[in-house]
């Protein structure tokens, strides 16, 4: 589903998902438009950023929120990791396969996630309701604020050659 271009189908195929697995995810409204932002962007409140948009969309794309920036948060201790799964919005999860980021998602009250798939859709869901492509394995990290996100972003950028 998360790799369909037709997002537009994206419904439909959860809706048939549920029909032979039961599931609880949601569709999420966005306030964006899903095709211009990812689910790191989602997490890093980069999504309709104007300041962000302004440094990514520079050189033709090589810096953007994406698994080389998440890898670079965390190998530089800049995300604070936590290993209390107990709920609060202030916490991010970052879904690996073979210790490679794969997916990040937010906390909301009660155990559930808010997270964007793919090219598709914003959906609320259990910790373990993702795609499996999205890996096997999840760390817990305290969610940044917009600032001190767009603030290591801006770093990171500059660590990959950028002039700002």
């Amino acid at each position: 589903m998360t790799e369909l271009e037709d997002v537009s189908q994206h419904p439909a195929i959860l809706e048939e998902i549920r029909r032979r697995s039961a599931h609880s995810i949601l569709l999420v409204q966005s306030r964006f438009p899903i095709a211009h932002y990812t689910c790191l962007m989602h997490v890093m409140a980069f999504a309709g950023s104007k300041e962000y948009q302004a440094i990514a969309s520079r050189g033709l794309n090589v810096v953007f929120a994406g698994s080389e920036f998440a890898h670079w948060l965390i190998e530089r201790g800049d995300i604070t990791e936590i290993s209390s799964m107990s709920s609060s919005e202030r916490k991010m999860v970052f879904y690996f396969a073979d210790n490679r980021f794969k997916h990040a998602a937010l906390f909301k009250k009660g155990h559930r996630l808010v997270s964007k798939w793919g090219r598709g859709h914003l959906y609320e869901h259990e910790v373990w309701e993702v795609p499996k492509t999205y890996g096997g394995s999840i760390r817990i990290f305290e969610r940044l604020t917009y600032d001190k996100a767009l603030s290591q972003f801006i770093r990171f950028a500059k660590d990959k050659g950028m002039l700002l």
